[in-house]
């Protein structure tokens, strides 16, 4: 951390170019970040980090990441990092690619034997095309690591094993239905209508009617 500190101190009111410099890894007290590509210019794609943690520093074992709920695993720790970010207000500067209301094999988050690697975009800070150090010190010294206490290493495990067993039941679900040659499970009291239609959320409203099956008599 100090050497990236000392970094952005001599780069700081430099032209934009001058963030090169960032690129490689830096050695936090409980994570380390590896910045892999800065972006050009203030209006280019944003820059591409990854932050990675040791696994056994985790509060996870084996049974939350087996081979059949590695997806989901990897899932419920991408949501917790969007919720760190927007609780920490850097949800436009640092953002990850969150999923959806589907439970579905993405890249924001990889594990293997040894650790976790998040992958965020990153806007570095300028004025123009002047770099503005202190606010990028702000952004990778002090609201980074905050992210990362917040959505890693204080990780509600209560939810995270409901989230799993969630998954765990769509699992069962499906091989039910391709067993029965069935089309679709729809659970009583579900409400289908969403909040509209570019919306995963149910449709809050008090008249909204839930679906409920009856038998239909050949």
């Amino acid at each position: 951390m100090n050497q990236l500190e000392t970094t952005i101190n001599r780069i700081d009111k430099k032209g934009y170019k001058a963030y090169k410099d960032l690129l490689g890894s830096h050695k936090y007290n409980n994570f380390t970040l590896h910045i892999d590509h800065v972006q050009a210019d203030p209006y280019a794609s944003p820059s591409r980090i990854r932050v990675r943690v040791p696994l056994n520093k985790l509060k996870v074992d084996e049974t939350h990441y087996c081979d059949e709920r590695y997806v989901a695993f990897t899932d419920c720790l991408a949501r917790s990092v969007d919720r760190a970010l927007k609780k920490n207000g850097v949800q436009k500067d640092v953002q990850i690619d969150c999923p959806s209301q589907q439970i579905l094999d993405r890249t924001a988050v990889t594990i293997d034997q040894t650790g976790v690697d998040v992958r965020l975009s990153l806007h570095l800070p300028a004025r123009g095309r002047t770099i503005l150090g202190n606010e990028a010190k702000k952004r990778l010294l002090k609201q980074l690591p905050q992210v990362v206490e917040d959505g890693l290493y204080k990780l509600d495990v209560t939810a995270l094993q409901t989230h799993l067993e969630l998954y765990d039941d769509q699992t069962y679900l499906r091989q039910f239905l391709r067993d029965e040659n069935a089309v679709a499970f729809i659970a009583n009291g579900s409400v289908l209508p969403r909040q509209s239609g570019v919306s995963d959320r149910p449709n809050a409203s008090d008249d909204v009617k839930r679906f409920k099956s009856r038998r239909v008599m050949k």
